[in-house]
């Protein structure tokens, strides 16, 4: 229980320090105000609106991505979020169980904040590592 509590504490700190950009994203997209499915969503164009330098490769990416979770239900989303970031996890850290448990501790992050580390791999990388140090100091 006091693993899961920190675990819990960490996730919460994670939220809360990027809270602003995600509602900056979140309206950058015409996404809902909280984690809902895709299906409102604006056209996979307005994904890319916002960065004057976002290469055609990222914007490419991030549209296409979109176009994937636009109309799936929430559990079929982060299905869809944690296919991409597991591959990147994989790469930071080789084992099987870390990067699927430092994806799986990411997957409790809001969509829209999913997405923009996705946009920005130092973020995802950062949240990444910050992960991976939480799981391994509740391990010990």
């Amino acid at each position: 229980r006091r693993v899961h509590g920190e675990h819990s504490a960490a996730i919460a700190a994670l939220r809360a320090e990027h809270a602003a950009d995600v509602a900056a994203l979140r309206s950058e997209l015409g996404l809902p105000a909280r984690d809902e499915p895709f299906a409102s969503a604006g056209s996979p164009a307005s994904a890319s609106a916002g960065s004057a330098a976002s290469t055609a490769a990222d914007t490419s990416y991030i549209t296409a991505l979109l176009s994937r979770l636009r109309g799936s239900p929430p559990a079929e989303q982060k299905q869809i979020l944690g296919e991409e970031i597991f591959p990147i996890a994989r790469r930071l850290y080789p084992s099987d169980t870390a990067a699927g448990k430092i994806t799986g501790m990411l997957l409790e992050l809001d969509n829209a904040e999913l997405i923009g580390m996705l946009r920005h791999m130092p973020s995802l990388h950062a949240k990444l590592h910050e992960a991976y140090h939480v799981w391994t100091s509740e391990s010990n």
